[in-house]
């Protein structure tokens, strides 16, 4: 990001720079915008803590304390780029990210076990999806036979 901004100093555009480094413009773009990330935050980046899928995460909010806020949590929760983001987004709609959990921290903590469960009776993947007090139970199939084994499953339990 500081090699692209250097080179810009010397009076190239995003396009220019692009060309001349063999990437396409937008990710010119993303790694500039990292430059904006407070110095906590470009460390975690430089030294592989966190990944540009994070960052680019955190971006989505400009306070640079709730920044640094969601980056604790994902050094501490080892958060996925989409719980980050979903963090982020709570953030942006006034939500707190400091009583905040990712969909996947709650599956891990509250349903890990009913899932495990369930994988074995239905011999399928199941994932309990929840956010807002709400949510979903996704049992997975991989072709048409498994999921008419599941239909008949459940129409059985009535």
């Amino acid at each position: 990001a500081k090699g692209y901004h250097t080179l810009m100093g010397f009076g190239l555009s995003q396009e220019s720079v692009a060309k001349k480094v063999g990437k396409p413009r937008a990710t010119v773009a993303n790694y500039l915008r990292l430059l904006k990330l407070p110095m906590v935050v470009k460390k975690e980046i430089s030294s592989g803590a966190i990944s540009m899928g994070h960052a680019k995460a955190l971006l989505m909010i400009d306070s640079h304390a709730a920044q640094r806020e969601i980056l604790r949590k994902v050094l501490s929760g080892d958060l996925s780029v989409r719980a980050t983001e979903t963090l982020a987004k709570n953030v942006l709609t006034g939500e707190s990210a400091v009583g905040a959990k990712s969909i996947k921290a709650k599956a891990g903590d509250e349903f890990k076990e009913v899932e495990e469960s369930l994988r074995k009776v239905f011999a399928t993947r199941v994932k309990f999806k929840e956010k807002n007090k709400k949510g979903r139970i996704e049992f997975e199939y991989y072709s048409i036979e498994e999921r008419e084994r599941l239909i008949e499953l459940f129409m059985s339990l009535k």
